[in-house]
């Protein structure tokens, strides 16, 4: 099996030769381009501060490409983006994990009718809801809009990929699209196509 780390580097590549004024989808974010690596220590100090462990693929992609950059969609986030985008964690380190690729649609329909039930008055509950959803996740991209991909930090599942519409629709439930680094090199050779 090649190298993912060595594929996402000549994916980049192959960006900046095909796609110089970063005109396909999302390249404008990223720029076909990586940030500097993170040290193992900012990656430690966001798995303490977010009660995670972010899987071994994740970890070296931040590490050894870059603290974001380059990747599907408007790229991968920097640990201060995860940090921001997974605020929620803390709170919710005891949660049991819901996003699993064993979820049914009869679970996901009684979630987003558990989400429905909460009035407008009480956003502050809803946001608490939703944040239960996403207990044992981290925020890794987004495809835009209301969406967002998260990478699955515990259980059997660990290193996995999901992608939540956070609009909330019962016809919309999460897609689960593997392993990190399989997504990473993956969507990223499709955007090229």
């Amino acid at each position: 099996m090649r190298d993912f780390i060595a594929v996402m580097r000549r994916l980049a590549e192959e960006g900046r030769r095909r796609d110089p004024g970063c005109d396909l989808f999302g390249a404008v974010s990223h720029k076909w381009r990586f940030k500097p690596p993170a040290r193992l220590e900012e990656v430690r100090e966001l798995e303490s501060d977010l009660n995670i462990k972010l899987p071994g693929s994740l970890v070296r992609y931040l590490t050894e490409l870059g603290n974001g950059g380059c990747g599907p969609d408007y790229g991968i986030y920097s640990l201060s983006e995860m940090r921001k985008e997974s605020d929620w964690l803390p709170q919710y380190a005891d949660a049991p994990l819901f996003l699993t690729p064993d979820l049914t649609k009869r679970q996901w329909a009684e979630f987003v009718r558990g989400y429905d039930a909460f009035p407008d008055e009480t956003a502050e509950e809803a946001e608490q809801y939703l944040a239960r959803m996403t207990a044992g996740t981290v925020a890794v991209s987004t495809p835009g809009c209301t969406m967002q991909t998260l990478v699955i930090c515990e259980g059997k599942h660990a290193g996995e990929v999901v992608i939540v519409d956070f609009d909330m629709l019962e016809q919309y439930p999460p897609r689960f699209c593997g392993r990190f680094d399989l997504w990473c090199t993956e969507q990223t050779a499709a955007a090229l196509k």
